[in-house]
């Protein structure tokens, strides 16, 4: 059970935090070992929708219909549902023309829709 209390310090669970661990040695070289440096923990759990002091999951929404989360639309491309979204949106804008999700789909997997 000792490795989960390190686990949680690290994940930010409010019973976890260094004044409340009874073995202190829990954290030796917690930062060497620590979650990475692509991202902040909270915009991690922020775009996952956990709440660590709560302990509450929100539904997201992206995962579950098949889009990528906020601020990575870049990826829209290898998302059929997204390119759909996009369509939509493009059709509720009222643009001229229309966009063929056939060949958006067909072009995603080839790679040819960067």
């Amino acid at each position: 059970m000792m490795v989960l209390d390190r686990i949680k310090y690290q994940l930010g669970y409010p019973e976890a935090a260094r004044d409340m661990l009874f073995d202190k040695t829990l954290l030796t070289a917690v930062e060497q070992y620590g979650m990475g440096s692509e991202r902040p923990l909270e915009r991690y759990l922020e775009i996952v929708g956990i709440n660590m002091t709560t302990k509450e999951v929100t539904n997201t929404g992206w995962c579950e219909d098949g889009y990528p989360p906020p601020g990575f639309e870049q990826y829209n491309n290898l998302y059929p549902a997204a390119l759909k979204r996009e369509q939509e949106m493009q059709e509720k804008k009222g643009k001229k023309g229309s966009v063929d999700t056939k060949s958006l789909h067909d072009n995603v997997k080839l790679g040819l829709n960067n």
